[in-house]
């Protein structure tokens, strides 16, 4: 093949073909997963020919535009896999069964995480109130006390300095100290405050100072805590909705400002908002640039699938020796488990454009593309997505609309 055949080649693909989103998602993947494979066939058949399989000549040159029209076609041709695969992994397109089955356990870890974050923001709580009535209780104490004119000792004073302590020593190692050893200590701290002289008793007077330090310390630790607990787990599940997968969780909460903030279906919304986008912008480079990295997480997850299919058992039964049979079992679950939580991060991070988008462009789909006149309030937005909703679908009653057309 000469280099004005190779020229015709480039010609043939150019536009769509070379654009940046098929080569990072479409492209790349084939070509990596189809040199493991290459390398995979000429170490389990080491005397086959390859590139004569291939009907070509030997020197690079002439290999090099037929390999490349071969992965750019395969490249296109698997393209139809993504949306399979992310319905797969979303478990919409599971059986019914395992659908259900992926989304009871789902549920059980999801639910006790809620669990935790729950117990983590009601932990803070607890510190805020806390800090928000002690040190005015403590201040009275501690007046009252003062006025009895007399040093503190005994058992009063040491019970209060050792639940001190206690909260102490959690405080110390980086944790928030139970509620129940807060309370304990403010409620020692204030009887033995009540029942002698601060200003006369110095280890008294240390106390108090240490204990209002020690709750404001507590506080923020445990606002540290909640806000990053909830953070975590919150924008990565769906708490409240649990699905069926991690993928569909990640789906959802990508998909459902648009519901929650103007009561408009995101499958409703999208394709409109699509009709009225600019073609080029920051926001719009940053929706094709998740795409493109979403595609290429589940096409390379799809191919790689199809390495364990066919080189695992080749290797068990043909390879006399084991290493290559432990590296594939070895690194394929771990490529795999890699391209997973790329997918669901890169699902995720497409929600803040998603938000931005709605935002910007949902007041010019209701004048330009479904003509209908601009609501006022918040209130009325809502109350027309809903009834626009209701006019696609069948069997729904809804109100008439007045049409805005431009005029001439």
């Amino acid at each position: 093949m000469n280099t004005s055949m190779f020229a015709q080649l480039i010609g043939v693909f150019q536009g769509s073909f070379f654009s940046r989103a098929f080569w990072l998602g479409n492209f790349i993947p084939v070509a990596v997963v189809a040199a493991a494979h290459l390398f995979m066939a000429s170490h389990v058949f080491p005397g086959v020919p390859t590139w004569q399989l291939l009907g070509v000549e030997s020197s690079p040159a002439s290999r090099f535009p037929l390999v490349l029209a071969l992965l750019i076609v395969v490249a296109y041709a698997v393209a139809p896999l993504i949306p399979v695969m992310r319905g797969i992994l979303d478990g919409s397109l599971l059986p019914g069964w395992l659908h259900d089955a992926l989304r009871r356990e789902h549920v059980i870890k999801v639910r006790s995480l809620r669990e935790t974050v729950g117990k983590s923001v009601l932990l803070y709580g607890n510190y805020d109130l806390l800090c928000s009535l002690q040190p005015g209780a403590l201040k009275a104490a501690r007046q009252a006390g003062d006025g009895t004119g007399k040093p503190l000792e005994g058992e009063l004073l040491a019970g209060a300095l050792q639940d001190i302590a206690k909260m102490r020593a959690s405080s110390r190692v980086g944790r928030v100290p139970p509620i129940d050893v807060a309370r304990a200590a403010c409620s020692a701290l204030d009887k033995a405050l009540r029942a002698g002289s601060a200003a006369l008793t110095p280890d008294l007077d240390q106390a108090h100072r240490q204990l209002l330090k020690l709750l404001l310390d507590a506080k923020a630790d445990a606002c540290h805590d909640a806000v990053t607990l909830k953070e975590r787990v919150g924008r990565a599940l769906s708490l409240d909705n649990p699905q069926a997968t991690r993928m569909a969780d990640a789906r959802l909460l990508t998909e459902q400002y648009s519901l929650q903030a103007y009561g408009v279906k995101f499958d409703y919304l999208w394709p409109r908002i699509q009709l009225v986008m600019p073609e080029q912008g920051a926001l719009v480079d940053r929706i094709a640039a998740a795409k493109s990295q979403l595609d290429f997480a589940l096409l390379s997850l799809v191919l790689l699938l199809t390495l364990a299919a066919i080189w695992i058992p080749l290797l068990a039964w043909l390879d006399p020796r084991p290493w290559y049979f432990l590296g594939l079992v070895t690194l394929l679950p771990a490529a795999a488990g890699f391209l997973y939580e790329l997918a669901v991060q890169t699902q995720l991070s497409v929600g803040d454009s998603f938000e931005a988008i709605t935002d910007r462009y949902r007041f010019d789909v209701l004048k330009t593309v479904l003509s209908v006149a601009l609501p006022a309030t918040l209130g009325a937005e809502r109350a027309l997505w809903k009834e626009l909703q209701n006019a696609t679908q069948d069997g729904l009653l809804t109100t008439d609309f007045t049409y805005r057309h431009p005029t001439s």
